[in-house]
């Protein structure tokens, strides 16, 4: 009686497990690509934008740190187009974006000259603005926005103010709304602040944050207690857990949920060089992560540029993540990659394991990923950009 059982949840196990790959491969087989374009640089930098506050995002372009490209979408044509150039900068800039208000701050590189893009009478224009137009609070730097109480929230921001030495800072939130009330500062001092997440990490249904600082022996939890909020330290002296790069360290950390819909996973690439690494999921039991590693770089040469979306409104998320493919040439100093032909995988938890349901052309090499409903058809559409200028954009058909 008991061997029929267990062969009934076994047969039904092995159904699900095929009625996922037949959901998965049907509803993935749609994702094509619906625009392309050729810039005169190569792709430093992708930015999501709100500018028309309607929470259709656009995509800033900073080609070769010199020229930008506004690109979205025009309802009326019902395609992807693009709706503004700069001229070309000979001196170089970056962009700064505050999300928590949607203010994009463009800077002259070693000039104290900023621009703001903003839209008038249906035409995008840069706009010089005065150093006190910028979002700014005494001896802080801003970070990033977000939330305690709801998950994709921006009611809170970070700043980091100065501390004993040039590399060590401190934490402190604040409020988005005006005046931006101060709420909490760090007793403790944190080196170079890299990464910030937050999610609900240790299933207790309240939103914690994560801080993983480049190169130290801790990670910071923060949590919110009543009205007042918690830190502390965490040993991450098994520097393996999350070796973060200083370069871009958000295209290697993320947290979502992948498995499971009432609590947050970690997922991270270990680069030990600069073609890329073996992808890792972490997940908090009672005093500390669990790790294992989810895909291996077994017979390619790496992951980068990772990205979490629910891509079919499922509820969970799924893994967008490049995978590094060329010829590599190995020299007597660093090895490096020619003939880039990097690709895109989906990677979809089934149950059982993570599972590739989804993979792209070569696209040259990869810079960038963003994801994000461009549209507003509630869908989700991926973003890519590469070394030799190439902005492909992939969506459901």
């Amino acid at each position: 009686m008991v061997k029929i059982k267990l062969m009934k949840i076994g047969m039904l196990s092995a159904l699900c497990i095929i009625a996922f790959n037949f959901y998965a491969d049907w509803a993935f087989a749609f994702y094509k690509e619906i625009w392309m374009k050729k810039c005169n640089d190569g792709i430093e930098k992708l930015q999501l934008i709100d500018s028309n506050k309607n929470n259709i995002k656009e995509i800033l372009v900073l080609s070769g740190y010199k020229r930008l490209y506004l690109l979205g979408w025009d309802k009326h044509k019902g395609e992807i187009i693009e709706k503004w150039e700069s001229s070309k900068f000979s001196d170089g800039i970056d962009i700064k974006y505050y999300d928590f208000n949607n203010f994009l701050l463009i800077q002259k590189y070693d000039l104290a000259v900023y621009y703001t893009l903003f839209l008038k009478n249906g035409e995008y224009a840069l706009k010089e603005i005065k150093e006190s137009m910028i979002p700014s609070w005494k001896g802080e730097e801003y970070i990033r926005a977000g939330s305690f109480k709801k998950r994709g929230e921006k009611d809170i921001f970070l700043t980091s103010s100065s501390g004993t030495s040039p590399h060590k800072k401190y934490l402190n939130i604040r409020e988005t709304r005006l005046p931006n009330k101060l709420l909490w500062t760090s007793t403790f001092q944190i080196q170079n602040v890299s990464v910030q997440l937050f999610g609900d990490f240790d299933n207790d249904k309240k939103i914690e944050l994560l801080i993983i600082p480049y190169n130290d022996t801790k990670i910071y939890w923060i949590s919110p207690k009543e009205d007042k909020f918690e830190g502390k330290e965490m040993d991450n002296s098994k520097r393996w857990l999350f070796p973060i790069r200083p370069s871009n360290p958000e295209k290697q950390l993320k947290a979502g949920r992948t498995a499971a819909k009432n609590f947050d996973e970690l997922f991270f690439i270990y680069i030990p060089s600069y073609y890329g690494g073996p992808l890792y999921k972490a997940v908090w039991q009672k005093d500390r992560f669990e790790v294992e590693e989810i895909l291996s770089t077994k017979g390619i040469m790496g992951y980068d540029n990772l990205n979490l979306a629910d891509m079919d409104n499922d509820g969970l998320d799924e893994i967008i993540i490049s995978e590094i493919r060329g010829d590599l040439v190995e020299t007597e100093e660093e090895p490096f990659i020619k003939n880039h032909r990097d690709v895109i995988h989906i990677v979809k938890w089934n149950g059982k394991e993570y599972k590739k349901i989804w993979t792209s052309k070569p696209l040259g090499a990869i810079t960038q990923i963003l994801v994000d409903d461009m549209t507003g058809d509630g869908k989700k559409e991926i973003v890519v950009g590469n070394a030799k200028g190439e902005l492909h954009i992939f969506g459901q058909k």
